[in-house]
């Protein structure tokens, strides 16, 4: 089940569930900028990408390959320069140590206000550090956009393996 290859093999695919914590820095043009806190749930497919003559390990734990992971995640943080809350849920794709996601975006203050959020990740493992743009699509919201910088720290937790 990797993508774009026909050279994986999907009995090292393993389903993975992972919760953490998020801190960081959120800069806005508009309010102030303030620290960011929060956590983060996500489930996906966590697999190695197989290469003539090269073995594999659990792609969560690999320091050489190709893993590969794809799924979907949820995340609450709250915003002390904006006094706001954000909540964000959606997709997750990424190789070796980069990833993107990002999706909806409910943004949580005096008023409630929908938008969109896109993420890159840098990761090993347990480790991330993140770099998010948020876009406020509501034309009353009292910004259009935010960029927030940070580091997850995500414990991943086996719960299946595919065959």
């Amino acid at each position: 089940m990797a993508l774009g290859t026909s050279s994986a093999r999907a009995e090292d695919d393993q389903v993975f569930v992972s919760f953490g914590f998020t801190g960081g820095v959120a800069l806005h043009p508009e309010l102030a900028n303030g620290g960011v806190i929060g956590g983060e749930a996500s489930a996906g497919i966590f697999g190695m990408e197989h290469h003539h003559g090269g073995g594999s390990e659990p792609a969560i734990l690999s320091l050489s390959g190709s893993p590969y992971w794809f799924g979907g995640y949820a995340d609450v943080v709250r915003d002390f320069g904006s006094e706001t809350t954000r909540f964000t849920i959606g997709p997750e794709v990424g190789r070796s140590y980069v990833g993107v996601d990002g999706g909806l975006l409910v943004d949580v203050g005096d008023a409630t206000h929908l938008g969109a959020s896109a993420r890159v990740v840098a990761t090993l493992s347990a480790v991330a550090l993140y770099a998010r743009g948020g876009f406020i699509l509501d034309s009353g919201a009292p910004e259009s956009h935010f960029v927030e910088l940070g580091v997850l720290l995500k414990v991943p937790l086996p719960f299946h393996r595919l065959r």
